[in-house]
Order: structure tokens, then C-alpha cells, then sequence
């Protein structure tokens, strides 16, 4: 009887593990689909600027956090199964670490949603000025507004700014103007779409990020 009780936290603490183990692989799956997200992701990305935003290397965080756990429920799985004082010793240390740096994540993450719609705009209105109706960037540029039927950050007159397009005839990007033959939302008198792009890309990557975020954060 005695030695039941004495195995019943020893089973706990396995169990507990195991799952710690899990969600170690889960986070590093999530890592790894950020890294290869798919193209559309890449437009949001592309267009917000992200070589300047806190956006990029989200999925690489996560590789390494997973790896973390993982090998963390490694070895608190090995020294209860082994009765390893040394690794359970070690296994506690890392738990107090990761419980540690959890708190100091929560305190960035909020934190950085303050600073989020400050960087997409911001990012956005740099990326603007440098369409060149070519580059990756402008066909990004070009996906969104014909997606999502917008034009601009603001609006469409944000392109006045822009070299390209303020030193031509054209107001606007062809991805502007509406070509579907059942009509668009808003639009103006020779199709542009009136609504600029930013808060509907920012609403995007607000999405991502609280469902990455909340998915890295519940592991």
C-alpha cells in the first residue's frame, strides 16, 4: 500500500510530462507553418513592412520555445520513469525559467498590441512609396486591394504620393478600380474603391496574430 502512494506523483508527474511533451511538438508545429504560411499571409506581411515590424520572426520564436519544451518534458519524463534525482532537479529548475519567461511574454504581448496598429500603418504608408507595378511588393500590394476591394492606406489619394503613379495620368493602381461586372462595395465614379486598405489589413494581422499568439501562449 505504501508503495502505491509512493508511485501515485511519480504517475502524475509522467503524465504531466508526456503532456508538456505534446504541447512542445504542437508549439513547434505552429513555428514551423509560420514559417512556411501561405502566400496571402505573405502579402499582409510584405505590405505592413515586415523587415520593421514585430510580425517576422514570430515563427522562428516559436520553433525555439518548442524545441525548449520539448526537450524540457524530456527530461522530466526521464527522471521519473529513471528516479533520476539530477534530472528532476533539473527539470524544476527549467519549469521555474519557462514560468518566468511566460510572465515577462504576457507583459510584451500586451504591450505590443498597443504598438501593432501603429506598425502596420506606419509600415503600410513606407511600402506605398516604393510601388513599382513590378516587384514582389507591388504585386503584393495589388492582391490586397483587388481581395479585398480597397485602395490606398487611408484612401485612394494616398497614391499622390507615391513616384510611380503621382508623376502619371493614372490616380490610382489598376488594382484599384473594380473590373467585376456585378460591381464592387464603395466605389467612385470610374470604379476606384473608395475604402483604403489599412484597416481591413489591420484587422488581418491582428487575427494572425492573436490566433498564433493565443495558440503559442495556451501551450
Amino acid at each position: 500500500m505504501a508503495s502505491h502512494d509512493l508511485s501515485c506523483p511519480r504517475i502524475v508527474l509522467v503524465i504531466f510530462n508526456i503532456i508538456f511533451f505534446a504541447f512542445g511538438l504542437a508549439l513547434l508545429g505552429i513555428g514551423i507553418y509560420a514559417r512556411i504560411q501561405s502566400t496571402s499571409v505573405d502579402d499582409y506581411l510584405r505590405v505592413i513592412d515586415r523587415s520593421n515590424n514585430i510580425f517576422e520572426n514570430f515563427g522562428s520564436i516559436c520553433i525555439v520555445v518548442g524545441v525548449f519544451c520539448t526537450l524540457l518534458g524530456f527530461t522530466g519524463l526521464y527522471g521519473a520513469c529513471k528516479e533520476s534525482k539530477g534530472c528532476l532537479i533539473i527539470f524544476l529548475i527549467l519549469v521555474f525559467v519557462v514560468f518566468i519567461l511566460e510572465l515577462v511574454a504576457g507583459g510584451l504581448a500586451y504591450g505590443f498590441h498597443n504598438k501593432i496598429e501603429d506598425s502596420v500603418r506606419e509600415g503600410m504608408q513606407r511600402t506605398l512609396l516604393l510601388y513599382d507595378g513590378t516587384s514582389d511588393l507591388s504585386k503584393s500590394w495589388d492582391n490586397i486591394q483587388k481581395t479585398l476591394q480597397c485602395c490606398g492606406v487611408q484612401n485612394f489619394t494616398d497614391w499622390e504620393n507615391n513616384t510611380l503613379i503621382g508623376n502619371s495620368s493614372v490616380m490610382v493602381p489598376s488594382s484599384c478600380i473594380c473590373t467585376l461586372a456585378g460591381g464592387c462595395g464603395s466605389v467612385l465614379l470610374n470604379g476606384t474603391f473608395m475604402q483604403g486598405c489599412f484597416s481591413q489589413v489591420d484587422a488581418e494581422v491582428l487575427k494572425n496574430w492573436k490566433v498564433r499568439g493565443g495558440a503559442a501562449i495556451g501551450f
